[in-house]
């Protein structure tokens, strides 16, 4: 067996029993011991993906068989792996999003003076990931368990937010794209109206941040708007008027007007930066798996959070625009992933709960640290559920 391999929940319990039977309590002993890095040893026994060599490895310090350590359940489901997705299901959309960032980036470099090209190209892109994005969506599971269709139902609400908040950024870079091909003409819609599109994206971002998060379908199966879907477009059409009556479409100069509106564009922009945030540091769980791209999308977020603040630097926003284009296909390709090959529907069907058994723990944890008694097995335990 070659590759990367995740021990099952059978091999974890035998792991651990051979861990007290060889005093071997602590993963840096195990690490000295086997010869492997000592990260990768406790990623090992959090039951995450590591490569079959250290499998290997630590199988020959606790002297055992590697087979006695690997089953059928070793080895990742078709399309738990990113990289492994991408390649197959995914191949279309990394297309388009290559083609997508070439173009644009080449339409920035190649017309700096024409910004409208650049923008209409992030149209077309982000368009064409939107219709791609409808072709991987979560399964629906109707004659199923309640907890099965409850998740399935949750899954799909997340699905859907995300789309439309895609549609939004669709929106926005074609009403950017307009107003940078015909100056003026839209007059004082054009900042006030800009900054919408792009705060009812960050609104349906916040929407999919709340789904992983909070309950948004009960037990009786019926699912509920966010609290956060349900004010916030009132609060959208609030800004939008207070823009338009505080600075008349002024694109942030100097004077009254313009200052009003270089702090509404600082304000939409933080707001996107910190609703991509939220949902980037919610997919970055060792649950989900998705590994490096997570790095990006963090970037990604500094950026979109950063942008409103360049100070009319027009290399760097040309220099932004390129790089901000394929880690937003990034964060599409990432969203897709999760939702088509299950990740997203198990996460919300088992992780949530999980979560709250943690709470229970934590408190119990300091219940005993408050009183100094640590008595019983939940704080004798080593290996994997010690973590």
């Amino acid at each position: 067996m070659k590759g990367f391999v995740v021990l099952s929940e059978r091999a974890l319990e035998r792991v651990s029993h051979l861990l007290v039977e060889r005093r071997l309590r602590h993963p840096e002993a195990l690490a000295k011991k086997s010869g492997s890095d000592e990260r990768t040893i406790r990623r090992m026994l959090r039951g995450e993906r590591v490569q079959y060599r250290t499998v290997a490895e630590v199988a020959g310090a606790l002297g055992v068989d590697v087979q006695e350590l690997l089953d059928e359940d070793s080895r990742p489901v078709e399309g738990e792996i990113f990289l492994d997705w991408l390649l197959s299901r995914g191949a279309w959309g990394v297309a388009i999003a290559a083609a997508g960032s070439v173009a644009a980036a080449g339409a920035s470099l190649t017309w700096p003076e024409r910004p409208w090209a650049t923008l209409l190209t992030q149209t077309l892109a982000v368009t064409a990931l939107l219709l791609w994005l409808s072709d991987h969506r979560p399964k629906t599971f109707e004659k199923a368990p309640a907890r099965v269709r409850i998740a399935s139902m949750a899954a799909a609400q997340f699905a859907g937010e995300f789309r439309l908040a895609w549609l939004f950024w669709a929106a926005f870079y074609l009403w950017f794209a307009a107003a940078a091909s015909w100056p003026g003409a839209l007059g004082r819609a054009h900042w006030p109206i800009l900054n919408a599109l792009q705060n009812a994206g960050s609104l349906c971002l916040v929407a999919c941040y709340e789904v992983l998060t909070i309950r948004t379908v009960n037990g009786a199966e019926r699912p509920r708007r966010s609290a956060t879907m349900r004010y916030g477009w009132f609060v959208i059409a609030g800004l939008l008027v207070l823009e338009f009556a505080l600075t008349g479409g002024a694109a942030g100069g100097i004077g009254a007007e313009g200052s009003a509106a270089r702090i509404f564009a600082l304000g939409s922009g933080l707001t996107q930066g910190l609703a991509l945030a939220l949902l980037v540091g919610r997919l970055d769980d060792p649950h989900v798996g998705a590994g490096a791209p997570i790095f990006g999308l963090y970037i990604y977020a500094c950026i979109q959070g950063s942008y409103a603040m360049m100070p009319g630097d027009t290399l760097l926003e040309h220099l932004l625009t390129v790089i901000a284009l394929p880690l937003k296909c990034l964060l599409c390709l990432v969203v897709a992933w999760c939702a088509e090959s299950g990740i997203l529907w198990s996460y919300l069907a088992r992780l949530r709960a999980a979560d709250e058994v943690l709470i229970r723990r934590r408190r119990a944890w300091l219940m005993a640290y408050r009183d100094g008694a640590f008595s019983g097995s939940e704080f004798e335990r080593v290996g994997p559920e010690a973590e």
